[in-house]
């Protein structure tokens, strides 16, 4: 599905239109006071609230967190099909006391909403922030957000970044807008705040560009709030080849869920804004696919044996799973590594590999609130192996690595001394398993949860038992 979507201030009559014309094709719609329903399409809702009370609150810390729940309680208990609730609004990030009120409030907005039931879309940071160390911006870095994002990753919450490409006047005198212009430094920043996150340790959860586009301040120009949107810069064709870059862009880095362009609203931000015939090209870009030439490869001269089918028991169907948050879904050629991990305590003792594995969903669902239990595969200590989730389906295990690595658990705890690992047979039918996935999907790469993330999982004895696995 592409990423591209709108940012809606009202439901206008054509979005049934866009809808259909985007080809099933739409992941997210963004909406401030309106949340449309659409099936197979998740709502990001946002209600608005004054940029100086939104600031008063977050400035309270957590103290400002249940006065910013009772505001928007009314909005929350009529659209309960909205998949996740933006927080407050370009919060700027100037100093360290800032930062620490802004990461109090939001660790407690967090917790809060998710006891009552509700996902959370937090940052909704503005242009040009958080500030980036390699562009020699004053503190407080991307890093400085750690409590927050590491909140985030807990609930399954979405950091949200805005981004707009700027204006410049070209030499003849005339002027020109561009999402291309800066780049590093305005679209496409987040690259940059990912991997500032990254490199700091921190993790990485899904990311929302809640706002994109052309936006030039303009202190002197009288309309949208001194800000020149588009339509000052630019023509309808020349926006939509823009979004067309832009959406091609998105489409490389996994962790970004969506981008919404700013705004549909016919009584404000006239300058940046959306209609119907600039909405129904949003929509083709939304709906493009490109053209697939097959190849067809050389006939070799000898015969190339498939791999033997795997004799395991497959139970994906017979596990819970979270009616509210269905799985994500990938082509089986975007699997490109195995994730190695184990069970760790506290254990159930005494209990068959088809009800470890049901007690993990029901963990997975109720703990963290995913779709379904975060492994692909189960390996028991009778050496049985349990399919415990399509191979298509994007589990969570690792978090960064879900969409492109296939999650193995063994049942165990193998962390108290080197020489614990997983028993005989379950090294055997790991053995096993692990081969008919490398030569049935090309993988290559087999690596515990601890070589990508910071853990001690799968266990201190990994590297002696990733050997009997892998040779």
């Amino acid at each position: 599905m592409s990423k591209l979507t709108l940012h809606l201030q009202y439901e206008p009559d054509w979005l049934p239109n866009f809808v259909n014309r985007c080809q099933g094709k739409l992941a997210y719609i963004k909406g401030v006071n309106c949340y449309p329903n659409i099936s197979n399409v998740r709502t990001i809702g946002r209600v608005f609230v004054d940029d100086n009370l939104s600031n008063e609150l977050v400035m309270q810390g957590a103290g400002g967190v249940d006065p910013w729940i009772y505001h928007c309680q009314g909005e929350y208990r009529k659209a309960k099909h909205v998949h996740a609730w933006q927080g407050p609004n370009e919060f700027i990030i100037d100093s360290y006391e800032k930062a620490a009120r802004w990461n109090e409030f939001h660790i407690a907005y967090i917790r809060k909403m998710s006891a009552l039931g509700f996902r959370c879309m937090a940052g909704n940071i503005n242009t040009g922030w958080p500030r980036l160390k390699k562009f020699g911006d004053p503190p407080p870095y991307p890093p400085a957000l750690r409590p927050t994002i590491e909140e985030l990753v807990q609930h399954d919450g979405i950091l949200s970044l805005h981004e707009y490409g700027p204006g410049e006047v070209q030499e003849d005198g005339t002027l020109m807008g561009s999402m291309k212009f800066g780049i590093g430094a305005n679209c496409l920043r987040y690259r940059n705040t990912v991997d500032a996150l990254r490199k700091a340790g921190v993790p990485i959860p899904r990311i929302f560009i809640g706002e994109t586009g052309i936006d030039v301040p303009d202190p002197n120009f009288p309309l949208d709030h001194h800000h020149r949107g588009w339509t000052e810069w630019t023509d309808r064709a020349g926006y939509l080849e823009q979004l067309r870059w832009y959406a091609g862009e998105l489409a490389q880095d996994e962790y970004i869920i969506g981008a919404a362009v700013f705004t549909t609203c016919n009584w404000d931000w006239i300058t940046f804004n959306v209609d119907r015939e600039l909405a129904m090209g949003i929509a083709d870009i939304v709906a493009w696919e490109p053209e697939v030439v097959p190849v067809v490869p050389d006939i070799p001269d000898t015969v190339i044996l498939k791999p033997e089918p795997l004799p395991f028991v497959d139970i994906s169907g017979k596990l819970p799973v979270n009616s509210d948050v269905p799985y994500r879904q990938r082509r089986l050629d975007q699997i490109v590594r195995i994730i190695i991990h184990h069970t760790g305590p506290p254990g159930w003792l005494g209990i068959s590999g088809q009800e470890y594995a049901r007690r993990i969903a029901n963990y997975h669902i109720d703990k963290w609130g995913w779709a379904g239990s975060g492994y692909t595969f189960l390996v028991a200590e009778d050496g049985t192996i349990y399919q415990t989730a399509p191979e298509t389906a994007i589990t969570n295990h690792t978090y960064g690595y879900n969409t492109t690595g296939l999650g193995i658990v063994f049942i165990g705890d193998f962390r108290e001394r080197h020489d614990v690992m997983p028993n005989e047979a379950q090294l055997a039918a790991g053995r096993r398993l692990i081969r008919y996935l490398c030569d049935s999907l090309g993988i290559t790469e087999v690596v515990g949860h601890k070589e990508k993330r910071k853990t001690t999982c799968p266990g201190t004895s990994w590297m002696a038992w990733k050997k009997e696995i892998t040779g």
